[in-house]
């Protein structure tokens, strides 16, 4: 059994600058891959596996400096992506479907991932760490159970992460290392994790009395915050209801309109 784990990675400045750069490479081998195949079948009608390909990479690492910066494994994924792609590219093609033909990528819509297989992950410090050629240590704070197939390092527009594709037993179901030392076959058994983080990254027990924890002061204070309702905006009827942004507004428009009302009963509107 399968088991996806998504964990928020802690990268430093360098490291960010670093990874940037290997994603405009993998979407350079992406475009460069896609372009060799359909020239290959224009010119002979030849077909281009993913291992004729990765024989080209390893050239490639040898003649060009860049390409031997970062890690063969990450450079890799977008070529076995495309061999997929093109897979079911021809089985669409053969049922009658829409076929959905590989597209060039651009650097705004380009590799945003790529996976490391069989990774080596330890422990450093508080954290753990996979080691990654070229941007080094991508560190993450939980490690789940089971045995870890896959690494797949993701970055999107807000934050940057790890899925890792983990192996587990039947009838068994991922737990983080602080449950697994703390509830032992209950937190590997059971696929709801007895802890719940809070947004201060203070970690509570969901086996704990359902309490607040903190004093009474602090209690009351979201008991209050929760009775509150929110009174919708209304524009034009008051100021009662309405945003400080709105305030300013209405005062500065009220000579105005007074004087409107003025013009429009002078003039017989």
């Amino acid at each position: 059994m399968l088991r996806t784990s998504v964990q928020p990675v802690h990268l430093k400045p360098s490291q960010h600058r670093r990874l940037d750069d290997l994603l405009h490479q993998l979407t350079d081998l992406w475009n460069g891959a896609l372009e060799e195949r359909i020239g290959a079948y224009r010119r002979a009608g030849d077909a281009i596996s993913y291992y004729d390909q990765c024989r080209s990479l390893t050239i490639i690492r040898g003649e060009d400096e860049s390409f031997r910066r970062f890690s063969v494994h990450a450079q890799r994924s977008p070529l076995h992506r495309l061999d997929r792609a093109f897979k079911a590219f021809f089985r669409r093609v053969q049922a009658g479907g829409k076929p959905g033909f590989p597209r060039f990528k651009s650097r705004h819509r380009g590799v945003h991932s790529f996976e490391v297989w069989n990774p080596a992950i330890r422990r450093k410090g508080r954290r753990y760490a996979l080691s990654v050629k070229g941007v080094g240590d991508i560190r993450f704070a939980v490690m789940p159970g089971g045995v870890v197939r896959q690494a797949r390092i993701v970055r999107t527009a807000l934050r940057t992460s790890v899925h890792l594709v983990m192996e587990l037993p039947d009838g068994a179901a991922a737990a983080c290392s602080p449950c697994r030392s703390a509830y032992g076959s209950f937190a590997a058994e059971t696929a709801v994790c007895p802890w719940i983080a809070t947004s201060t990254r203070r970690r509570i027990s969901s086996t704990a009395p359902a309490r607040l924890p903190g004093g009474t002061s602090e209690r009351r204070r979201y008991r209050r915050r929760s009775r509150r309702r929110p009174v919708p905006a209304r524009p034009g009827i008051g100021r009662i209801g309405m945003p400080p942004r709105w305030r300013g507004r209405t005062r500065k428009r009220m000579p105005d309109s007074r004087t409107a009302a003025r013009l429009s009963g002078s003039q017989g509107i």
